[in-house]
């Protein structure tokens, strides 16, 4: 999948996310979902971020629960505080 992500406060698309990932079903109900996703920023920092993360979708008495890490594995990523991004901001998936 491919998003792009457009602000109105600086009229430019200021980020660009790419992913890539795999679905496997550990039964009728139940499945693992591992992904890549890789981030261009132009405004903001880090301005590229590489991230892997794993969901597990589990199936309790017919009811659908996602358990995902609180925080994805991040690579080549800095903690930086993020500067507030204005209330233009626009997601486009493509």
């Amino acid at each position: 999948m491919w998003e792009k992500f457009y602000d109105a406060s600086v009229g430019a698309w200021v980020r660009t996310r790419c992913y890539v990932g795999v679905t496997v079903a550990l039964s009728q109900r139940d499945s693992i979902q591992l992904y890549y996703m890789h981030e261009d920023n132009k405004y903001s920092r880090p301005f590229e971020k590489d991230v892997i993360r794993i969901s597990f979708m589990l199936s309790y008495q017919g009811a659908r629960v996602a358990l995902r890490p609180a925080t994805p594995i991040s690579f080549m990523e800095r903690r930086v505080p993020k500067k507030a991004s204005g209330a233009g901001m626009r997601r486009w998936n493509t």
